[in-house]
């Protein structure tokens, strides 16, 4: 081969390197996670677990965002209000009950819930085994220790189901999140959450007795995750990433509780591992119900909600419950 063929067909392959090259696309640079802000239910605890476990084992990376958590509960001005925080723009997300969102939408208030933690409701009424309330209709002639609001909505609502006139319990309004009047005899019952209280109890060695409400079909979502209108037309890919996150936090929180802990006590260090092991395998039955999805909310339970705050005078206007949640954002397969 002459040194002119030879140089020909170096240019030929020289130019088909180029074209080749000149063909591939260049690498599509990552975009940077979008940060949000999420308000918890509740200072840090187990509570909260999913939400840990999504951070840590880096689902809302997955998901393109960055999610920064904020503690509910109580600050030096009261209480902090999940909705008036995420109405105000200080969150973008945080966490509420059914009920105050149906009421906030009554108000005027444009929030949307968009997955619940939990799929059954945790408060029961709990009692000292002698006191022999093991049922709603054992409750007639005894004292029930319970909170104003939400909890009192629901002991009425068990009451008037299971054909049980409240004129003959004893209702005595509860002023302090402890155990200590059903330890120490001054009521008979108290209503609070057999994942806190009713583990307390136990951790004190004493026998008890638990109604739990959704066990008569009394029921409502009490871990929900909400945001506004305008995040959901604004932003729906972040909003879907948050949601998609937390539904594979419950899954991890699921499938490994002691790592759900461990990752819990990284944002609290003083809590103590045991006592928030004991209260989250509580819980992970509440969340993990067979046939539903995690973090999935059904139309049945909205419905019931919302006829227990008409059917107690609590809501006057009327409420397009369409409005008030969407299951647009909930991977239906996360089961």
């Amino acid at each position: 081969m002459n040194t002119f063929v030879r140089f020909g067909m170096m240019v030929v392959m020289l130019i088909a390197f180029v074209a080749c090259g000149a063909a591939t696309p260049a690498a599509t640079p990552t975009p940077a996670p979008m940060p949000v802000k999420i308000q918890l239910s509740w200072i840090h605890e187990y509570s909260s677990s999913p939400f840990y476990a999504a951070i840590r084992n880096g689902h809302f990376a997955a998901n393109g965002v960055e999610a920064t958590l904020t503690e509910g509960g109580f600050d030096d001005q009261g209480y902090i209000d999940p909705v008036a925080q995420v109405i105000s723009g200080n969150t973008d997300f945080a966490m509420a009950d059914g009920a105050s969102l149906i009421q906030a939408r009554a108000a005027g208030s444009p929030v949307v819930a968009l997955a619940s933690m939990m799929q059954r409701n945790p408060l029961a009424i709990l009692s000292l085994s002698e006191t022999g309330s093991v049922s709603p209709q054992d409750l007639a002639g005894k004292s029930v220790s319970v909170a104003s609001g939400g909890a009192e909505l629901m002991l009425n609502t068990l009451l008037q189901s299971q054909g049980v006139d409240r004129s003959t319990v004893n209702v005595v309004g509860r002023t302090n999140f402890g155990i200590e009047p059903l330890v120490n005899g001054e009521v008979d019952n108290l209503v609070a959450w057999i994942t806190n209280e009713g583990v307390a109890l136990q951790e004190q060695g004493l026998t008890t007795n638990t109604i739990l409400m959704s066990d008569y079909a009394v029921d409502a979502y009490d871990f929900i995750l909400f945001t506004t209108e305008a995040m959901i037309n604004d932003k729906p890919d972040v909003v879907r990433g948050v949601v998609h996150a937390l539904q594979m936090g419950i899954a991890d929180v699921i499938a490994d509780p002691a790592q759900a802990v461990e990752y819990t006590l990284s944002f609290k260090p003083e809590l103590v591992a045991a006592e928030q092991l004991r209260r989250l395998e509580v819980s992970i039955p509440l969340m993990n119900v067979p046939g539903k999805t995690h973090g999935g909310m059904e139309a049945t339970v909205w419905q019931f909600t919302y006829d227990m705050l008409v059917n107690q005078g609590i809501l006057t206007q009327t409420v397009d419950l369409a409005q008030v949640y969407t299951l647009d954002f909930i991977d239906a397969d996360n089961e």
